[in-house]
C-alpha cells in the first residue's frame, strides 16, 4: 500500500482512433425523447452504464484502434467506448450494442457499484467526471534517496474537466509551495508532466503535489476530502498524497520513502 502503483494505478493515457458517438447516434435517428444511452459490453461481466445523451453527444467516441494499432483483446477488441474525462468503468469494452432510453436504467454498475457512500449515509450517484489529480512519481516509495543533493522532482497531473493550469510542489507537508514547470504538451483531459528542482539537505521531508485545473478547481488535502466525502469513498479519492522522506543517516534506513496518507 506504499507505491504509486497502489495509490494511482490502473491508469493510462493513450491515443485512440475511432468514430464520434454523436455521428453514430444521429445516423441511427435518435429521437428527442431519448435522454439516456446504455452501452452494453459483450464480456462475461455484462458491463453497462447509463450515460446522459448530452454527455454522449459531446466528445465521446467509439474506438477501434489504440496507439496506432487495432485494439488488443484485453483493451476491448474489436471496439470500445471512450468517454474522455470520466470514470473508466463508463468506457465499456467489447461494445456490442447501445440502447437509448428516456431515463437511466439503474444498472448494477451505477447502483450497488460505482456510487460514493457519503458521511450522512446517502449514496452519491452519477458523478462521472474525475476531479483534477496529481502525483509525484520520482522520487516516490518505489525509489530510495541516494543522499543529500540536487534532485529533479517529476510527476503527472491531469483533470477530467479540461486542461491543467499549474502544479505546485511542497517539501514540508504543505507549509510552503514551489511552482513546477511543465515538461510535456498541456492537452485537454490528458496527462501533463511536471518537474521542479529541489536541493535536499538530508533532513526529513514531506513531499506533495497540488494541481489546479483551468476551471479553477484546486486539488484538496486528504483531511479536507475526508471531511466532505467520508472514508468509504474510493472511486473519487483524488486528494493530495504525501511522501515522507526519512532523514539521511548514511544509507542504512535514511532516504527511505513511504506514503503517510491513504
Amino acid at each position: 500500500m506504499n507505491s504509486v502503483q497502489w495509490t494511482h494505478g490502473m491508469m493510462s493515457c493513450v491515443e485512440y482512433t475511432g468514430v464520434r458517438l454523436s455521428d453514430l447516434l444521429k445516423e441511427a435517428g435518435i429521437k428527442p425523447e431519448g435522454k439516456w444511452i446504455l452501452p452494453e459490453g459483450a464480456d462475461a461481466s455484462g458491463m453497462s452504464r447509463s450515460i446522459p445523451v448530452d454527455l454522449a453527444m459531446d466528445d465521446c467516441f467509439v474506438a477501434y484502434a489504440q496507439n496506432g494499432e487495432a485494439l488488443r483483446r484485453e483493451q476491448g477488441y474489436p471496439i470500445r467506448l471512450v468517454v474522455p474525462g470520466c470514470e473508466a468503468n463508463m468506457w465499456v469494452k467489447y461494445l456490442r450494442r447501445i440502447y437509448v432510453h428516456d431515463v437511466p436504467m439503474q444498472h448494477r454498475e451505477e447502483t450497488s457499484k460505482y456510487t460514493e457512500l457519503m458521511p450522512d449515509g446517502t449514496a452519491q450517484r452519477f458523478s462521472w467526471y474525475m476531479e483534477a489529480n496529481s502525483v509525484i512519481t520520482y522520487p516516490s516509495p518505489d525509489f530510495k534517496m541516494q543522499g543529500p543533493g540536487k534532485y529533479f522532482v517529476r510527476g503527472l497531473a491531469w483533470s477530467g474537466r479540461g486542461k491543467v493550469a499549474h502544479v505546485d510542489v511542497s517539501f514540508d507537508g504543505g507549509k510552503n509551495w514551489k511552482e513546477a514547470h511543465f515538461t510535456s504538451p498541456v492537452l485537454d483531459k490528458a496527462w501533463t508532466r511536471f518537474e521542479v528542482e529541489w536541493d535536499w539537505d538530508g533532513s526529513e521531508a514531506f513531499m506533495m503535489s497540488r494541481v489546479t485545473d483551468e476551471t479553477g478547481y484546486v486539488q484538496p488535502p486528504m483531511p479536507q476530502m475526508r471531511k466532505l466525502e467520508g472514508t468509504n469513498n474510493v472511486y473519487h479519492r483524488t486528494a493530495m498524497v504525501t511522501w515522507r522522506i526519512h532523514a539521511w543517516d548514511g544509507g542504512k534506513n535514511g532516504g527511505m520513502i513511504e506514503n503517510v496518507q491513504y
